[in-house]
């Protein structure tokens, strides 16, 4: 036994005797050595305990007449120790020298970590992961956090609903507040149970990346066994009865009631598993006992609903469900029809399209022209800077093909600045859902909508042209304002609302798509298009003098050397979209030593920009706060701008700046590089469920620290860079 121990490993064995030596061996080689060992023995037959006291005698062995179950051993081994911390690690796993280290030094760099989730992976396969923790929906819905995905995307630590008991360390003073294991559960979900209990009372949990477990996933009962099954169905019941806010089951309650009979219903039709519906009824005949444990638990709550809500993951379509268990990356299996972007159209989306169809059919009357003159268009563009600033040649095809202030560009007032130098009449109007601002209520985007038609119907516009191609709030819009000619994209939503539909092209470039549709509307009119290429547009931005004046004031300041300038940004209007900021702090370790590097932000950037800055190893040059104008001349000096796919981005290649930028859930044929120059480096996520095209409710579920962006190594993006740096070197002349 280790003196003054700060950890007790309790690892529990049934009849396991072929996966000890391994599991044994691994923790007497650990770095951490200050902690024992207490093996609780389920009264196994096959002599598992005997081989334990003659190969390992430093372990505890405790033994138990028969199998209590996996919660109640545990607890037997928590009560029979007295360290700060104890870790429970199943059987047939093996932990790497450093496991038991991590797990500490992460539990003791901050007091409130009731628990800490180890990265597990499969024994078969170590480049893939079984569970890093536990994840759950609003459903109770529970499942391994990042299973079947690389283990290589997961490096950094992140906030986890709870940890697997499969390999965790626990703090006792959690413990002593909240309770152990229910051991009325036997086994499975009895760490979601403790949790919840833990979330419940306000103690936070984390996976710490470096505590890595090699498991042999079900080595015991096997997966998919009917009694596993049976204990699953049973434990859920109860975990919901004990543990779901009053506030949780008054919205969720009928949709857990629904999930679960569907479940209950696929799982009998398709694999005969009534284990599953017995656990159910079991679940149910044990209620009484779950709601006694409820008020207790209930009564000691000091943490609301509302501050729960975050940690639960978004609720998937009932089909998409058991992609969570199958333990692979797959791309998600199409649920709809697609979109634009080839992504399954979502469960409300097609539940919306019928009253769509109903009400483009009530609309389809095309009016009559508003004057006999020259036509007065209106292009509606909702989006952010990034994507107005790829709209950019298909406005200029109109300005420069129609007569003076023929055009009025209605944009948001976030992303006006992308059309700065234009000479059209742009109008702002902040479209709903993209304000990144919660709606006050559900009927608000709706009576937004109609201010919008009457603001349109009172202008008399003749045509009307809808960018986004799956705006179909925006096409509503411009029929019920009585617009004759209507143009838009042929996406389920807008469609109707249409007097003329342009096609997508498959796989073209958002700004191609634009100047298609800004040719189609110029058709629908009669008017002859000005000279310009129909196919890969160029998207082109210049800052102005006062900006560049400003730009090469900061550079004298801060004494740097453009030719050696390399600019990084690495913020993005969706948090899906982000890097971690240990990712950016490695690659600027790797960057050309000639380098000098700076930092940009944009708006609510900051604090990410800080936290990059804190873990550079190099020296960093933050640029003062720029608006759109003040980042384009900056970056027109740059060597090499580098950042996730992103509005900056976009306006780096539009002054001719070569950039290096990441894709995740985004699509670089989509939003790739389209400005000046040619020397851009798309790197891309490998995984096979990139691009998702899903930044609001990706299929994974992840809104922060996505496996997709994760999956990018700093080692591509570095290549590419240095690339790009070293062939402005070696080229002759302005590199453009």
């Amino acid at each position: 036994m280790a003196p003054s121990a700060r950890v007790t490993v309790i690892v529990v064995t049934w009849n396991g005797r072929a996966h000890l030596g391994p599991c044994l061996d691994a923790l007497s080689r650990q770095t951490l050595t200050d902690f024992d060992v207490i093996l609780v023995d389920n009264g196994s037959t096959d002599g598992s305990a005997e081989f334990v006291s003659q190969h390992f005698p430093s372990v505890r062995v405790i033994r138990n007449a028969r199998n209590l179950g996996f919660a109640a051993a545990n607890n037997i081994g928590i009560r029979a120790s007295d360290t700060p911390y104890v870790a429970t690690l199943n059987n047939d796993t093996i932990a790497e020298s450093t496991w038991l280290e991590a797990l500490v030094r992460v539990a003791e760099s901050r007091p409130e970590l009731g628990s800490v989730a180890s990265k597990m992976v499969f024994a078969h396969d170590p480049t893939t992961i079984n569970s890093c923790g536990i994840a759950i929906d609003p459903a109770a819905i529970a499942w391994d956090l990042w299973g079947g995905y690389p283990a290589a995307a997961v490096d950094q630590p992140r906030t986890v609903f709870g940890p697997c008991a499969g390999a965790a360390l626990y703090r006792r003073a959690m413990l002593d507040e909240v309770g152990l294991f229910d051991e009325d559960f036997f086994a499975y979900l009895e760490d979601v149970d403790l949790a919840w209990r833990a979330r419940l009372r306000g103690w936070d949990s984390v996976l710490a990346p470096d505590a890595i477990v090699h498991h042999a996933h079900a080595g015991t009962l096997g997966e998919g066994s009917p009694t596993k099954r049976f204990l699953l169905a049973r434990n859920k019941v109860w975990t919901i009865a004990k543990c779901a806010p009053f506030a949780q089951l008054l919205r969720w309650l009928p949709l857990m009631l629904i999930y679960d009979a569907g479940a209950a219903s696929f799982g009998v039709i398709h694999g005969r598993d009534w284990a599953s519906v017995r656990g159910r009824l079991a679940g149910l005949r044990g209620i009484g006992r779950a709601l006694d444990k409820r008020r207790a638990i209930q009564a000691r709550r000091s943490v609301s609903w509302a501050r729960l809500r975050p940690l639960f993951a978004p609720l998937a379509p009932p089909w998409d469900v058991p992609r969570r268990y199958r333990h692979l990356v797959a791309p998600p299996r199409s649920v709809g029809p697609p979109d634009h972007r080839g992504r399954p159209a979502a469960l409300r989306d097609r539940m919306r399209q019928p009253l769509l169809d109903a009400a483009g059919l009530a609309l389809r009357s095309s009016g009559k022209r508003a004057s006999q003159g020259e036509p007065r268009v209106v292009v509606l563009r909702p989006d952010h800077l990034g994507d107005v600033l790829l709209s950019r040649p298909a406005l200029q095809l109109l300005r420069d093909s129609l007569p003076p202030n023929a055009v009025t560009t209605v944009v948001g007032p976030w992303s006006a600045a992308a059309l700065e130098g234009t000479a059209l009449r742009v109008v702002t109007f902040a479209f709903p859902a993209f304000t990144r601002a919660p709606k006050p209520n559900a009927l608000a985007p709706y009576a937004t909508l109609l201010a919008l038609a009457t603001r349109l119907r009172a202008e008399r516009f003749d045509a009307a042209l809808v960018l986004r191609p799956d705006h179909w709030w925006g096409a509503l819009a411009v029929a019920l304002a009585g617009i004759p000619v209507r143009v838009g994209h042929r996406t389920p939503g807008t469609a109707p609302f249409l007097t003329h539909a342009v096609s997508d092209g498959d796989g073209e470039h958002a700004a191609d798509t634009a100047h298609r549709a800004a040719l189609a509307l110029l058709a629908a009119l009669g008017r002859e298009a000005s000279a310009c290429p129909d196919r890969h547009v160029t998207v082109t931005y210049a800052p102005r003098p006062a900006s560049a004046r400003a730009a090469d004031a900061w550079l004298a300041r801060e004494a740097i050397d453009a030719d050696r300038f390399i600019v990084v940004h690495p913020g993005a209007g969706a948090d899906v979209k982000l890097w971690p900021a240990k990712r950016w702090a490695a690659l600027f370790a790797a960057l050309p030593d000639p380098a000098i590097v700076g930092l940009t932000a944009g708006p609510g950037e900051e604090t990410l920009r800080e936290q990059v800055r804190l873990q550079c190893p190099r020296q960093l040059h933050v640029a003062p706060r720029l608006d759109w104008d003040g980042l384009a001349a900056l970056y027109a000096r740059a060597r090499l701008v580098i950042g996730v796919d992103s509005g900056p981005l976009h306006l780096a290649a539009a002054v001719g700046t070569p950039t290096v930028r990441l894709y995740g859930p985004t699509d670089p044929r989509w939003y790739g590089p389209r400005g000046q120059g040619t020397a851009h480096e798309a790197i891309r996520s490998e995984l096979p469920c990139a691009p998702c095209g899903d930044l609001d409710h990706p299929p994974c579920g992840f809104r922060f620290d996505a496996p997709c962006m994760a999956s990018i190594s700093v080692e591509a993006v570095a290549r590419a860079a240095d690339a790009l740096f070293r062939l402005r070197a070696s080229a002759s002349g302005p590199f453009r």
